[in-house]
């Protein structure tokens, strides 16, 4: 886009692309503005979390900062929270490990939003149009405002910043 001189007055990115560091890294002053539509990343307002949640999540947050020394990425957060749910909800509730059991233990959950620890819940839909999908999946906006600096700006539950930059700056 930047190579044939398109401009539009808002792009918003749903591919890894514009959800990564490196995106705002390589782009610089170009990548202001751009909306990025992906899972929680760490940093999103702790608000989002309940105390369950809160909790899980500083637990993961101080083994990742000791592992890594670096603040949980969002590929991490998003897997701790898948397999948190696996280990910590639904193994101990299926009778034993065969699919069938552990689906219908899975399916049987209602974890309230911000229970786990990148701010979903669980609850699956029973409905044929949207059936097995997790109605209280976590899900973000967030946007470039400075080089190498982001913001979620949407659900405002999420949100530690506002809406800037529209239209694009030329």
């Amino acid at each position: 886009m930047l190579n044939s001189g398109l401009h539009v007055d808002a792009f918003i990115g749903s591919t890894m692309a514009q959800c990564v560091p490196d995106f705002g890294a390589m782009l610089g002053a170009d990548a202001i503005g751009v909306f990025a539509s992906d899972r929680p990343p760490h940093g999103f307002n702790p608000e989002a979390l309940n105390d369950t949640g809160k909790a899980i999540y500083a637990r993961f947050a101080a083994a990742y900062r000791g592992e890594f020394g670096t603040d949980p990425t969002e590929e991490s957060l998003a897997g701790f929270s898948a397999a948190w749910t696996l280990f910590h909800y639904v193994m101990p509730k299926a009778h034993d490990l065969a699919a069938a059991s552990m689906a219908a233990a899975a399916r049987g959950l209602d974890l309230p939003d911000g229970t786990l620890a990148n701010g979903a819940g669980l609850k699956f839909a029973a409905t044929a149009g949207a059936m097995g999908q997790n109605t209280r999946a976590a899900a973000v906006i967030w946007q470039w405002q400075g080089i190498r600096h982001s913001v979620t700006v949407y659900p405002p539950v999420y949100a530690t910043g506002t809406v800037g930059f529209i239209p694009l700056p030329r």
